[in-house]
């Protein structure tokens, strides 16, 4: 989203964005296996031009959440920011038709929870009650589920403008970053 990435700009920080498979202006079909490769793809993108991985925040907002948490769990970035998202698939499924397995339907295809198992770095978690898509208890359930250190950041608003009408929202990413790196970084020379 624009706002997100003017956000993000007037905070100091530098910023890359992916269109993942079939969405936007990329060509390809959508899938699970395509956007996690994707996301891979641009981690080591990432890593090629000279960012050191620890200075590097891993940032995922709704279907994007998960495939940040499913990075998260085989990278080591400095920082996690998952804004909007769910615990797991599955658990998504769950509330939409509550009377099939749908952990045995959908397995543990984005399961947040079990990929964030082993992470250790700085994780922030955002998310609104009024969420029309996401439900509020599937991103408390993933925050409440973590053992790295961890913030919650509790917005109003949809899931669509939470972050635009919550006075505490720039505040809130603001000091998760400022408290993890202190200053603001700087992008590796030539970028």
């Amino acid at each position: 989203k624009l706002s997100t990435l003017s956000i993000l700009h007037n905070l100091g920080i530098s910023t890359l964005i992916i269109d993942y498979r079939g969405y936007g202006e990329s060509g390809g079909r959508a899938g699970i296996s395509g956007v996690k490769r994707d996301a891979v793809a641009a981690w080591e993108w990432l890593l090629k031009r000279g960012y050191p991985e620890e200075k590097i925040i891993l940032f995922g907002l709704s279907l994007g959440g998960a495939v940040a948490a499913n990075l998260a769990g085989t990278v080591t970035p400095g920082a996690l920011i998952l804004e909007s998202t769910f615990s797991s698939l599955a658990d998504i499924g769950h509330g939409l038709v509550p009377f099939l397995p749908m952990s045995v339907i959908v397995g543990n295809r984005l399961n947040s929870v079990k990929n964030l198992k082993k992470f250790t770095r700085p994780v922030l978690v955002i998310h609104s009650r009024d969420d029309d898509v996401v439900a509020f208890k599937y991103g408390r359930k993933l925050y409440e589920s973590l053992s790295a250190p961890k913030e919650f950041l509790e917005i109003s608003g949809g899931h669509n403008d939470g972050f635009l009408i919550s006075k505490n929202y720039i505040k809130g990413l603001d000091q998760f970053i400022t408290g993890i790196f202190g200053e603001k970084q700087e992008a590796p020379k030539g970028y």
